[in-house]
C-alpha cells in the first residue's frame, strides 16, 4: 500500500491484503504474544498523579497482521527511559542510534483484544479503558499505581495493570449492557468503537451527585455513540454499564470529546458538521441511568473543509478576539489536509455555525492530535499517516514550528509537558519515537531542533505496509 494512497480508513480496510501476504490463516488461532513486544502499536496515554511528572508510559499494541492470538497493553517506565537516554544515548541525541531496549524499561503488561483503537484513562489515573474493533464491549484493566513502591529504586513493576480473577493477565472486553431509560429495553453494545474518551459523570450533567461516577463515551464506526457509567449492581458489585445508545447518524464517527465550556459531548463524522449530544439522568427510577440526547449540530463554515478526523478542546482561548467562555476546538480536516482552529460556541436556534478562525496546512493522512504546552507556548502535534510525518502548530499564530520527517507511519501522540517531550507511536515500523521539544520554548528556535531523540524498540518495517 502506497504511503498517499487515501485516507486512514482506506489503510485500516487492507486488513484482509496485510493479512494473506503475512501467510496469516485467519481460522489459526496464532501464537502466544511474545512477552514485551511492541507489534503495530497505535493508541498510547500517560499516567496521570497528583503534582508529578508522569512514571509511566501506555502504549497498545493492536497485533494487525492477526499473528498473535491477542493484542497487549503495555506499561514502560519513564523513569527507566530517562535513564536509558542520559547514560546510553551520548551527547548527541539521535534517533538513528539510540534504540532502547524494551525489556529494560518494560514496567508491565495485560493483553487485549486484538485491533484496539484506543484507550483512555480515568481522572484518578487508575482505570484505562481500550476500545477494539473486532469487540463491542470495552475492555476495562486497573492501574495500581502504588505496584513499584515496595521494589524501592527498581521501576519494574509485575503488579501494575491488572484486571478479571486476580493474577489474570488477559484483560478481554468487560462492560455489561444495561435497559434503555426510555423504551426499558436491554440494550446491546454497539460494534467496531473507533475512539472514546472518559471523565467524571457530573463534568455532563453539572451535578453534584455524580461527582463519584466515572462515564465513558465511545464512537463507533458503524454510525452509533455509546454511553457507559459506573453503575453498582444488587450485589454491590460496580462496573461501566451500557446506559445509552444513539445509531444511524448518517456518517462515520471519527472521534469524540467533551466542550468543557457546556458540558456536550461533541462528535466529528465524515462532513463539515459536528454531531452535539448532552446526558441527562433518570434520578425518579432510583437506577440512575443516563441518557444521551442530541443538540443542534455545528456545521463549520469559513475555509471550505470537511472530512474531519480529529477533535480536540481548549481549556483557555488562543489568539486575538477570543472572548472568554467561546469553546474553541481543533479539528483535523481531510479535505483540504490541515489543522483548523475554530469557534463553537453554542446557540440557540435550529441551526449552528461554528466559524473557522485559523488554518494550519499539515501533510497527508491526518490521524490523531494531541495539545501541550512548552515553555507556557500552547502547542499542538498532529501525526499525518499517509505523509509519514508529525506537524508541530504554534497554537497562538497557528504557524508551523516544526515538521519531523521520514517515519513510518506515525499515529497516536502524546505530550509530556514535565519532560518537554512528545511520544509518537510508528505504526509501520512497530516503535514508539521520542521527540525532544524544549528547544521550542524559545521562540526562535530553528525547526530542525525538534526531532527524534530516542527509539523505543527497534524497527521491523512489514513490507506490504510500505
Amino acid at each position: 500500500m502506497s504511503a498517499r494512497a487515501g485516507s486512514i480508513a482506506i489503510f485500516l480496510a487492507q486488513l484482509a491484503l496485510v493479512a494473506a501476504s503475512s501467510a496469516c490463516d485467519l481460522e489459526n488461532p496464532g501464537e502466544d504474544p511474545p512477552a514485551g513486544a511492541l507489534y503495530f502499536p497505535n493508541a498510547l496515554a500517560l499516567s496521570n498523579e497528583p503534582d508529578q511528572a508522569p512514571r509511566f508510559l501506555f502504549v497498545a499494541s493492536t497485533n494487525y497482521d492477526l499473528r498473535y492470538t491477542s493484542g497487549a497493553l503495555h506499561a514502560f517506565s519513564l523513569d527507566a527511559i530517562d535513564e536509558w537516554i542520559a547514560e546510553r544515548c551520548g551527547d548527541d541525541l539521535g534517533a538513528e542510534s539510540c534504540f532502547i531496549d524494551l525489556d529494560e524499561v518494560l514496567a508491565d503488561e495485560v493483553f487485549i483484544p486484538t485491533y484496539a483503537t484506543a484507550i483512555a484513562l480515568d481522572p484518578d489515573g487508575e482505570r484505562l479503558v481500550v476500545s477494539s474493533r473486532t469487540e463491542g464491549a470495552l475492555s476495562v484493566i486497573d492501574v495500581n499505581l502504588g505496584a513499584d513502591d515496595a521494589r524501592g529504586d527498581n521501576p519494574i513493576a509485575s503488579d501494575l495493570l491488572g484486571c478479571g480473577s486476580a493474577g489474570s493477565r488477559s484483560c478481554g472486553a468487560t462492560t455489561t449492557a444495561g435497559i434503555d431509560a426510555v423504551s426499558g429495553e436491554r440494550l446491546e453494545q454497539p460494534p467496531a468503537p473507533s475512539d472514546l474518551l472518559i471523565g467524571r459523570l457530573s463534568d455532563l450533567t453539572g451535578e453534584a451527585a455524580d461527582e463519584q461516577r466515572d462515564f465513558v463515551a465511545a464512537a463507533h464506526q458503524p454510525g452509533a455513540v455509546s454511553l457507559y457509567v459506573d453503575t453498582t449492581d444488587d450485589d454491590g458489585r460496580e462496573s461501566l454499564r451500557l446506559s445509552s445508545v444513539m445509531t444511524d447518524l448518517g456518517r462515520t464517527p471519527t472521534s469524540i470529546a467533551r466542550d468543557p465550556a457546556s458540558g456536550l459531548l461533541h462528535v466529528t463524522l465524515r462532513g463539515s458538521a459536528l454531531l452535539r449530544l448532552g446526558v441527562a439522568i433518570d434520578r425518579e427510577s432510583g437506577r440512575g441511568e443516563a441518557q444521551l440526547f442530541p443538540e443542534t449540530p455545528v456545521t463549520i463554515t469559513g475555509g471550505n473543509i470537511s472530512d474531519f478526523r480529529s477533535i480536540a478542546f481548549l481549556d483557555r482561548p488562543v489568539g486575538v478576539g477570543v472572548a472568554q467562555g467561546e469553546s474553541q476546538a481543533l479539528l483535523i480536516a481531510g479535505q483540504p489536509s490541515a489543522l483548523v482552529l475554530a469557534n463553537v460556541t453554542p446557540g440557540a436556534g435550529s441551526t449552528l455555525t461554528g466559524r473557522v478562525q485559523r488554518i494550519a496546512e499539515i501533510g497527508a493522512g491526518g490521524a490523531r492530535l494531541a495539545v501541550g504546552s512548552v515553555g507556557g507556548r500552547p502547542l499542538a502535534a498532529v501525526s499525518c499517516l499517509d505523509g509519514r510525518s508529525i506537524y508541530i502548530v504554534d497554537l497562538t499564530s497557528m504557524e508551523t514550528r516544526a515538521v519531523v520527517p521520514n517515519l513510518s507511519g506515525p499515529f497516536g501522540v502524546a505530550f509530556d509537558e514535565a519532560r518537554e517531550r512528545l511520544y509518537a507511536t510508528d505504526f509501520r515500523s512497530s516503535v514508539v519515537r521520542i521527540i525532544d521539544l524544549s528547544r521550542l520554548a524559545s521562540p526562535e528556535a530553528a525547526p530542525e531542533s525538534v526531532r527524534v531523540i530516542a527509539t523505543l524498540g527497534r524497527p521491523r518495517v512489514v513490507q506490504e505496509l510500505e
